[in-house]
């Protein structure tokens, strides 16, 4: 009986000093949980998870603020030209540049203004950009001119006027319109006599034969002999 005693005793004074472990360790982790690296950890945690999910949003506090405080109170965005997914974004952009200068609006605003000058299918792309994207108005170009960069028109050359014939069933002011055309994309343009001139050759004989010898100059006098 002294020896289960004995045993029961050593047992009991094991648990209390278990016990009293268990509770240090507990006021341990308690007190390395409201240490402010502790914090920091958790924080970073947060952010980290916010990064990866798809779903989540979170809009700068100064953004609004900033726009309201500095665009003119008869700005709308109505004014500005629209970007469709097929538009040549260099025209874009020497156009939204213009219309911010015009209505007076300072440069720092342009990345917060920009997105409001794209159709909705533009706009889903602009906001689907990492921040470091579209921090600066030169990022913002930069994005923009690579994603659409595609659709950038090329220059027509003379010599591309030169093979555009008509059709043998086009008929005049049809195949005039189509010539005229191509020809408001050149950049360094001959003189009107000498586009006059190209545009006859490439005519089906029967117009052909009939101009070519009338020293006609401009296409107005053209048309008039149609």
């Amino acid at each position: 009986m002294a020896d289960q005693e004995r045993m029961l005793n050593d047992l009991a004074r094991q648990v209390e000093k278990m016990t009293i472990e268990l509770h240090n360790l507990q006021t341990r982790v308690n007190d390395l949980e409201k240490s402010p690296s502790s914090s920091m950890i958790k924080s970073l945690e947060k952010i980290v998870q916010r990064s990866t999910d798809p779903t989540f949003y979170q809009e700068s506090p100064t953004y609004n603020s900033n726009l309201s405080s500095k665009l003119p109170e008869e700005f709308s965005a109505t004014d500005l030209p629209k970007f469709k997914p097929t538009d040549d974004p260099r025209f874009h952009l020497r156009g939204f540049r213009a219309t911010m200068a015009l209505k007076g609006i300072d440069m720092s605003l342009f990345p917060i203004v920009f997105p409001l000058s794209l159709e909705p299918v533009c706009q889903k792309w602009f906001f689907s950009l990492p921040d470091k994207n579209t921090t600066t108005w030169e990022d913002i170009t930069q994005a923009f001119m690579t994603r659409y960069k595609g659709n950038i028109q090329t220059q027509t050359s003379l010599r591309e006027l030169e093979i555009l014939k008509q059709g043998e069933n086009e008929g005049f002011t049809t195949y005039l319109a189509r010539w005229k055309e191509a020809a408001a994309t050149l950049v360094s343009t001959p003189t009107e006599e000498e586009m006059v001139k190209t545009f006859i050759s490439n005519l089906q004989p029967k117009y052909k034969d009939h101009l070519k010898y009338m020293g006609l100059t401009t296409f107005e006098k053209s048309i008039a002999l149609e």
